[in-house]
């Protein structure tokens, strides 16, 4: 027993002084202490006069240089009252460090290690919850071993969560003032939707695996010149699912310096489109929110089906020219998305195109890494329905859709069934409501596979 409290006296304090060094460094990140002090003369909002006369005009040029030193010294005051204000926090955080390991040594120690005396220790604490996780979620004893290696994936990524000190967790909330590196796109802004947002982040699904396609993602847009994508898989094989992942990514702040602070913005290319009638007139006005996207130097542009409008004929708009003037342009940059068939027939001949935008191949997933994508999944889905969800439903959920959901590859469909169980399960029990959290059953699977294909899936 001496020894177990010597050891977690030795955990407590390393976890102190643990989050003693990452908070000192985490608060010059959280008020992003470096960007603002490299921009502080920086345009606010990047909003700066051009001209726009022919000729020259000593009016017109001081009006213009008044107005630009008029916004640099706004984005320079705006990013000083941060800076500052990081400053003061961080000296009134050193002065009280010496006040706080005092309490923390005095009062707050004896009481978790009081605590640690009377509770369960950690070990046990585990135990009793892998036992509770494999009575719910294990149907067959053949499967133990699988499933308490998905307990022990579950149960670590709780730990790390519970870890709010952590670097990577710290770490991942956005910084303040990221925004004030933004331009201004007040027209566009009603013709997109921000995948960066807050708004949108809360509600996006969290992707599993691919890290590959976002590697090499990420390494292209970090290009100096022609950063451009072309996302090419089939329907439904997840390539919008990788666009979130990025957005993800830069929402958290875990990508590179030069993609910390861009926001990826979906055009809705069929609001953009009816705006006007006349094709000069739509030309014009599509080159206006580029340009509006190009003064913000922050944006990177999401344009789903671009072989729609890289080439012409029914139901097709060709922007080429346009497409290939911004995507020259360093301060802007373009995703597409498309498939392998409409790549070939359209995007590939158009020479202009091909020659700026790299391709990047999204592939359907195996089974096994389907399996893995359902299971990273399945914690979400049971708070979200109050439902468990055992492995051997997971399996089903997987050799069901490969069998009889052949129009939309993995991991789509097998997600997407999923959804559907659990969402039909969660209505049913809505009819006779139970304070017992429920087990859908793999027969379910066959129940709502049956409703959705009008197959009988079983005999």
């Amino acid at each position: 027993m001496k020894k177990d409290i010597q050891l977690h006296t030795k955990q407590i304090l390393k976890d102190y002084f643990e989050v003693v060094y990452t908070l000192i460094f985490f608060f010059p990140y959280f008020f992003s202490f470096i960007p603002l002090l490299k921009t502080l003369f920086f345009p606010w909002k990047h909003i700066v006069t051009k001209k726009e006369i022919r000729g020259f005009s000593f009016s017109e040029y001081f009006n213009r240089l008044l107005l630009n030193l008029i916004s640099s010294l706004i984005g320079a005051s705006m990013r000083l009252s941060l800076i500052s204000f990081c400053i003061i926090f961080e000296i009134f955080y050193i002065i009280a460090l010496p006040f706080m390991s005092v309490f923390f040594i005095c009062i707050f120690l004896p009481i978790k290690l009081g605590l640690f005396l009377i509770k369960p220790t950690d070990e046990e604490i585990k135990e009793q919850e892998k036992m509770a996780f494999l009575a719910s979620h294990c149907l067959k004893d053949e499967n133990k071993i699988v499933v308490t290696e998905w307990f022990e994936e579950i149960y670590k990524k709780e730990q790390i969560e519970k870890k709010w000190w952590d670097k990577k967790i710290l770490f991942s909330y956005p910084p303040l003032a990221r925004d004030w590196a933004v331009g201004y796109t007040p027209t566009l802004d009603s013709y997109v939707e921000d995948l960066t947002s807050s708004v949108y982040q809360s509600t996006a699904h969290h992707i599993v695996g691919r890290k590959s396609e976002l590697a090499v993602i990420q390494e292209i847009l970090t290009k100096s010149e022609e950063a451009n994508i072309i996302l090419v898989g089939e329907e439904g094989v997840g390539k919008r699912t990788v666009v979130d992942a990025l957005a993800r990514l830069i929402y958290e702040g875990q990508t590179g310096k030069q993609l910390a602070y861009k926001r990826i913005l979906r055009l809705n290319m069929e609001k953009i489109l009816t705006t006007f009638t006349d094709l000069k007139q739509r030309e014009l006005f599509f080159e206006d929110l580029l340009n509006e996207a190009v003064d913000a130097k922050s944006v990177i542009l999401l344009l789903e089906n671009i072989d729609k409008y890289c080439s012409s004929g029914e139901g097709r708009i060709d922007l080429t020219t346009s497409l290939e003037k911004f995507a020259r342009h360093p301060a802007l940059q373009f995703v597409g998305i498309t498939t392998p068939f409409f790549y070939q027939r359209y995007v590939f001949p158009n020479e202009k195109i091909g020659r700026l935008f790299t391709r990047v191949d999204v592939k359907e997933i195996s089974k096994q890494e389907a399996l893995m994508t359902i299971l990273h999944s399945i914690p979400s889905f049971e708070k979200t329905y109050f439902v468990s969800i055992p492995y051997e439903t997971a399996s089903a959920v997987i050799e069901k859709s490969e069998f009889y959901i052949t129009y939309i590859p993995f991991p789509e469909k097998a997600i997407e069934l999923l959804d559907q169980t659990c969402a039909h399960y969660f209505a049913q029990e809505k009819k006779s409501p139970s304070n017992k959290i429920s087990l859908i059953l793999p027969d379910y699977v066959d129940t709502v596979l049956s409703e959705k294909t009008h197959i009988p899936t079983r005999l």
